[in-house]
């Protein structure tokens, strides 16, 4: 809820009026607990995989533009969130193969570390009731895993989702082709940029 005023004192700094920000659901709790799960099959069987190696409750996602001009990963943990890009200033690439997985991850997991440190008590995302775990078994790969559903709408037993498109050949994303080049290094010039946000607070 916006508001004008943010406080209001006297001379001698006592406190005569003051607002705070109200914070407000902006989705359900459950359908943002589905969101926070498929984030976290990123980091644990998609494209910033390596992430698992952490041992910590994480989820986010990797980014990259056409020509590989751009690479970022946006992770989090159930207290904190953090960024990093890799990039110039000017358009330009920053090498064949510098996916988000593969130069912006390594940065975000060595950060990653800090913040965990020697903690071994785990935070954790709070599942709401009516979110269930269902196993499933994808076509393409016959392993199974849990996956979460809002209750009723959840696959039945023995009823498995349909198997992923094939990554389009232009997907950055995607495996580069059998004929690619061999990446390379990105220039000493490249920037790399890493902000953070507690939630904890």
């Amino acid at each position: 809820k916006p508001h004008t005023v943010v406080r209001v004192t006297d001379r001698q700094g006592n406190l005569l009026e003051g607002n705070r920000p109200e914070p407000t659901d902006a989705i359900r709790a459950d359908t943002a607990y589905v969101m926070t799960s498929l984030l976290q099959g990123v980091t644990q069987r998609g494209t910033a995989g390596r992430a698992a190696a952490l041992n910590w409750p994480v989820g986010g996602k990797t980014g990259t533009t056409n020509d590989y001009t751009d690479a970022w990963f946006v992770g989090f943990d159930p207290d904190i969130t953090v960024g990093v890009w890799i990039g110039h200033d000017q358009k330009k690439s920053i090498g064949y193969g510098e996916t988000g997985g593969v130069g912006a991850l390594p940065i975000w997991m060595d950060f990653m570390k800090a913040w965990i440190g020697d903690r071994t008590e785990k935070p954790e995302f709070a599942r709401p009731g009516n979110v269930l775990l269902v196993s499933v078994t994808p076509a393409a790969t016959g392993e199974a895993f849990s996956e979460v559903f809002i209750s009723g709408p959840q696959p039945g037993a023995g009823e498995a989702p349909p198997a992923p498109d094939p990554p389009a050949s232009e997907d950055p994303e995607g495996p580069p082709p059998a004929t690619a080049p061999a990446a390379t290094p990105a220039p000493t010039s490249t920037m790399a940029f890493l902000a953070f946000l507690s939630t904890s607070a």
